[in-house]
């Protein structure tokens, strides 16, 4: 065979699977610029989703013979999931995700937004592909490939797809491949469309526990729902309390080091609070990252420990209105506010604080002019922002609230100054542990001024605070192993070490020493039970389940092999697992009344309104057509931008009531619609008021 012949064999082989791979990016992305820059960006990701579709030609091209029809089932295949993933892009905002295929009734709800031009539109490019590859065969003369040579081809796509794409998906390792699970746009753009289905598909996998139906999920028994049964309760409040959760960012007592020594007590105000109220030791699920994991068992009284490992819930489960301690308390007459100092979309909370029930959102994007420390908000913001969202309530308040400034990694450089000086480590470990107790003081503090301001407050009000993992504190525990605090999670005592972080529960309502846990563990997913009994509220089955659960002994759920030495009583399980399974994955059975995603529901603390519009200089601004107004009405932030007749203008921010913008200056046959809309990182519309007509000056 001469190399011409050679060529004629070869370029097919390898040519087409890139043509569909090209063509499969640019239906995902809507955009050939975008495939062009992800080629250059990501050569990694690309060249690994070209080897699992060139393996699935040579598979198909043993079994239909011919290269061209490979290569038409191939791009009709990959095409069409391509277009499928970019309609509900379009109109839901997130692609294609593995668990959609088992979601019929959802991808009929999808269809109801289409219109026949729209879908004309959405099915060009399969329609295109398809013509492609008929018109390839027809024209184009195909290389013979004989029996031998298609089975070897064959099961070399046969390795390739089973070695890298199959099991464990190996692929991950030898590409450096990384699963966004808490962004499936983001996870798609970067690691191509096909690729990041698989890496989806890795989280998906959860089996039905055995005696999965109606008549033994009803039949478990749950204690009846009486509030206030905990041992040890003081005091009940004579009104619904306000309840603030604080999920600090990494929070630790790092004085816990028994052989390192520091200059002051880094937190002077949670170790006296600590020892006056309820505190003790939390077991997390999740080490120096991972946050959402921490905070889903909080609110949902669900444990990650009966999931797949390395599984995010959030990213992964959370795709249906799921009972909270948001929706518990919103139905007994709470304003439930999620209040988190970064972006909305992070790990989709966006989305997921509506299926659990929460009113609002007041993301990053709603704090006005923040303080920043370390490129973060800072803690105090935060704690300011609460105090605001509880004194504008006129009803009792349910925060959930997430920090942010101490996040890692922790450098030297992080902060201004470190104020606390670490000894009894050497040189790197010392100054990673310095910068991050630095920190942790500025966390200290912002707890000190939430407790002081409803200290002396007329309404009960409790205030739970916690961190949601350990620090990664150096490349491979380095700072822990130096320190003698633990080496890994191989053994018993490191794993607890390891996944435990302090908490502490205040409240204004009781006095005295409240209760100690710091003999013990309480598993995040305990928390809530355990906060609900201390306010006095009602809880639901699952918690009330928990609650019983805790009161026969199972007071944390450790990683499974570690059963035996925890003494975990696997029966105390049995209903917990069928109760887990119902209302995450199963039909529900286990709820007296369903849950329901909040409508309405806002990012911010409420929705953006313009009650008028006024020029500030009606004879100013002739040169360049303008005209400088005042811009009256409720829930601006700094961020929000004001758009005249679709296009941003200048704009000043004033005050939460009050900005200013420089618009078209007005004629009286074409007035100027003004809208005030806030902008995320990812350039999304995330709040935006109604338009407002401004017409003529005054």
């Amino acid at each position: 065979m001469n190399s011409r012949s050679m060529m004629g064999y070869v370029l097919p082989l390898l040519g087409l699977p890139f043509l569909t791979l090209a063509m499969t990016e640019m239906t995902q992305r809507s955009s050939l610029s975008s495939f062009a820059v992800w080629l250059g960006q990501y050569p990694a990701q690309w060249f690994s989703g070209y080897l699992l579709l060139l393996a699935v030609m040579l598979i198909l091209l043993l079994i239909v013979k011919r290269i061209y029809w490979a290569f038409i089932l191939l791009n009709t295949a990959s095409i069409g999931v391509a277009t499928v993933s970019q309609m509900k892009l379009k109109y839901r905002g997130e692609p294609l995700l593995p668990w959609d295929f088992k979601l019929g009734g959802e991808a009929m709800d999808v269809s109801a937004f289409f219109s026949v031009g729209a879908l004309a539109s959405a099915l060009l490019p399969l329609a295109i592909a398809t013509a492609l590859g008929v018109l390839m065969s027809l024209k184009l003369r195909a290389p013979n490939y004989r029996l031998l040579p298609r089975v070897l081809l064959g099961v070399v796509g046969c390795v390739l797809v089973l070695g890298l794409f199959g099991g464990t998906m190996k692929a991950r390792t030898v590409f450096a491949l990384e699963a966004i699970n808490w962004d499936q746009k983001l996870n798609y753009e970067q690691n191509g469309m096909m690729v990041g289905l698989l890496l989806s598909a890795q989280w998906m996998d959860v089996q039905q526990p055995g005696g999965y139906t109606k008549g033994n999920v009803q039949s478990i028994s749950i204690p009846p729902g009486q509030a206030g049964q905990q041992a040890g309760r003081s005091a009940q409040p004579m009104q619904a309390p306000n309840i603030i959760i604080v999920m600090s960012e990494a929070f630790w007592d790092p004085t816990r080091l028994e052989h390192v020594q520091f200059s002051r007590d880094p937190l002077p105000f949670f170790h006296e609070l600590s020892r006056q109220a309820t505190s003790g030791r939390l077991l997390v699920p999740v080490y120096g990252g991972g946050t959402v994991n921490t905070e889903f068992e909080v609110l949902t009284s669900l444990s990650t420990q009966l999931l797949p490992a390395g599984s995010i819930a959030y990213a992964n489960y959370v795709r249906k209105p799921l009972d909270s301690l948001a929706s518990i308390l919103k139905e007994q007459g709470y304003d439930t506010a999620a209040v988190h100092t970064y972006h909305n979309w992070f790990y989709r909370r966006n989305e997921v604080y509506r299926l659990l029930g929460f009113n609002r959102f007041v993301s990053g994007e709603f704090f006005s002019n923040p303080e920043l420390r370390s490129g973060y908000i800072a803690d105090q913001e935060l704690s300011k922002r609460i105090i605001d969202e509880v004194n504008r309530s006129e009803q009792p308040s349910f925060i959930y609230a997430v920090s942010m400034e101490n996040h890692g990694p922790y450098r030297l450089g992080k902060n201004k100054e470190n104020t606390v000086k670490v000894s009894g480590l050497g040189e790197e470990s010392t100054a990673i542990l310095e910068t991050y107790t630095q920190a942790l003081t500025d966390a200290d503090e912002s707890l000190k001024m939430l407790v002081e301001a409803f200290k002396d407050s007329s309404e009960p009000t409790m205030i739970v605070f916690f961190g949601d993992h350990l620090p990664m504190l150096g490349e491979d525990y380095s700072v822990y192993k130096e320190a003698g605090y633990f080496e890994d999670s191989v053994k018993y005592e490191d794993y607890l070490n390891m996944f435990n972080v302090p908490f502490v529960i205040w409240d204004n309502f009781t006095s005295g020493e409240q209760g100690s846990y710091n003999d013990t563990y309480i598993s995040a997913f305990e928390l809530g039970p355990l906060v609900l009994d201390r306010a006095g509220v009602q809880g639901n089955e699952l918690t009330r389940y928990v609650d019983g659960m805790f009161r026969k002994g199972l007071t944390f759920l450790p990683r499974q092999d570690f059963y035996a030495q925890a003494g975990i009583d696997e029966r105390l399980l049995d209903g917990y697992s069928l109760l887990h399974y119902d209302r995450l994955f199963g039909e529900g059975y286990s709820y007296s009344q369903r849950p329901a995603a909040s409508e309405p529901y806002w990012l911010g603390s409420g929705p953006i309104e313009i009650d008028r519009v006024e020029p500030l200089n009606p004879d100013g601004g002739e040169a360049d057509k303008t005209v400088l107004v005042q811009i009256k009405g409720k829930n601006f932030v700094s961020q929000g931008i004001v758009y005249a007749n679709g296009e941003p203008v200048e704009t000043t921010f004033v005050s939460g009531n009050e900005v200013q913008a420089r618009l078209p200056r007005p004629q009286p046959d074409m007035p100027v619609q003004v809208v005030i809309q806030v902008n995320d990182s990812l350039n999304r519309v995330i709040s935006s008021s109604d338009p407002y007509t401004f017409e003529a000056l005054q």
